[in-house]
């Protein structure tokens, strides 16, 4: 598995979400530039083994089958990841993470390596959003072990990047010796096709007309996510507005009731997570964040390079984190709202159905931010620059260059 980086998180790379995505995209750009890279995900020796291959340039590295000891497993993990890593060759550039834990993992197997942390979120901060009960004692000591790690990772990385500067903000309020390490550098994102005939196919699927205002809520359907406040909100709206809500999570079964009880059948959709959500960008007129914890959305980025308008919650720590409304408001590529006020978010999708060429307007802007600002080859060319690697054939451009933008072929 000799390979010039390693780009690792903390998932089964079968499986899908942002930082699956991330993973993948980066690799690809590092590939562009004439650099081999290696993805690195986690499987639990308890789980059950999908069928679907891997990709030749990836691999699941296997966690032993919970024993006992899983009571302490935020602890544990970085030991376990390393003892993983000491199998296989250390890349010969940098390791690169999503994940505190294999950032101490690969701290402790391969010292000499430079190791980058992609910051995605504060686990300390976005966990207790997603407790439904006052957490138990076993919960209490996981917690303890994932706060220990972020804060280890934070000050044993090499290079710590945010995407934005609340992030760098958050990370630094919670780790200040980290500073003179970590830097914003907006990530990139994954380019979605949308088409009109997509867009046809999609919203006859759903049973709505042209001149229904579809608003786009997709993730893990959890607490933090808190899509049941669109669902509060679709009904407070003036005009024909549908809420469509893309994923799977523990909170499933209570969103269908929920939208069952509101006799939101014609006001609501609920559609199972999947791989490539194209189909229903290409459905929607705006994408909506309700999270109480969503530092960067990974939806938000796509939808704006789709050529959609964002409705975020304004960034309010320690009640809202939402670190990209900032740069939305500054850019005027959508609308934020106040999360705590009933009516807020109505209010927000009402203003963006009943003016048509405004939301146009806001479109068009949040397009060209995304493409000017939010690219995988700036990261690139930021850690090769920080950590003065040598280049390849291929060299990183500078940010600005003109360069091609990862788009995964048809069907990944």
């Amino acid at each position: 598995m000799s390979a010039d980086f390693h780009v690792a998180c903390f998932h089964d790379l079968r499986a899908w979400g942002g930082a699956l995505s991330a993973a993948r995209a980066l690799a690809a750009v590092l590939r562009e530039r004439g650099w081999t890279a290696t993805r690195l995900g986690v499987v639990s020796g308890a789980a059950r083994r999908a069928s679907a291959p891997l990709a030749p340039d990836a691999h699941n590295v296997t966690l032993p089958t919970p024993d006992w000891r899983w009571r302490f497993e935020a602890w544990r993990f970085p030991r376990m990841l390393a003892d993983t890593l000491r199998a296989i060759e250390p890349p010969r550039r940098a390791f690169i993470s999503l994940s505190p834990f294999w950032i101490l993992a690969a701290k402790r197997a391969w010292p000499r390596t430079p190791a980058v942390y992609l910051f995605p979120c504060l686990l300390t901060n976005c966990l207790p959003f997603t407790w439904e009960a006052p957490p138990a004692f076993w919960t209490r000591i996981n917690y303890a072990g994932v706060r220990r790690a972020e804060r280890l990772a934070l000050r044993r990385a090499d290079l710590t990047l945010t995407a934005t500067d609340p992030g760098r903000e958050e990370a630094l309020e919670f780790c200040p010796l980290a500073a003179p390490r970590v830097r914003t550098r907006p990530f990139g994102y994954q380019i979605r096709t949308r088409t009109p005939e997509m867009r046809a196919t999609a919203r006859r699927e759903l049973g709505v007309g042209d001149d229904t205002f579809v608003a786009l809520a997709c993730g893990v359907l959890d607490r933090n996510k808190a899509f049941d406040l669109l669902l509060d909100e679709a009904p407070l709206c003036r005009g024909a507005v549908h809420a469509l809500l893309v994923g799977d999570g523990p909170r499933r079964a209570a969103l269908e009731r929920q939208a069952r009880q509101r006799e939101l059948c014609g006001r609501a959709s609920l559609r199972p997570a999947q791989s490539d959500p194209s189909i229903w960008y290409a459905a929607a007129d705006c994408v909506v964040s309700t999270s109480h914890y969503d530092t960067c959305p990974n939806a938000a980025l796509e939808a704006l390079g789709c050529g959609l308008p964002v409705v975020l919650p304004r960034h309010d720590p320690p009640r809202v984190f939402a670190g990209l409304s900032p740069v939305v408001e500054r850019a005027r590529a959508g609308l934020c709202y106040d999360r705590a006020r009933r009516g807020a978010l109505a209010a927000a999708l009402d203003s963006l159905a009943e003016d048509p060429q405004d939301t146009l307007r806001m479109a068009a802007r949040g397009k060209a931010l995304v493409e000017r600002t939010f690219r995988w080859e700036d990261v690139v060319h930021e850690i090769v620059a920080r950590l003065a690697l040598a280049a390849p054939c291929l060299s990183a451009a500078p940010p600005g260059a003109s360069t091609p933008r990862f788009q995964p072929a048809r069907g990944t």
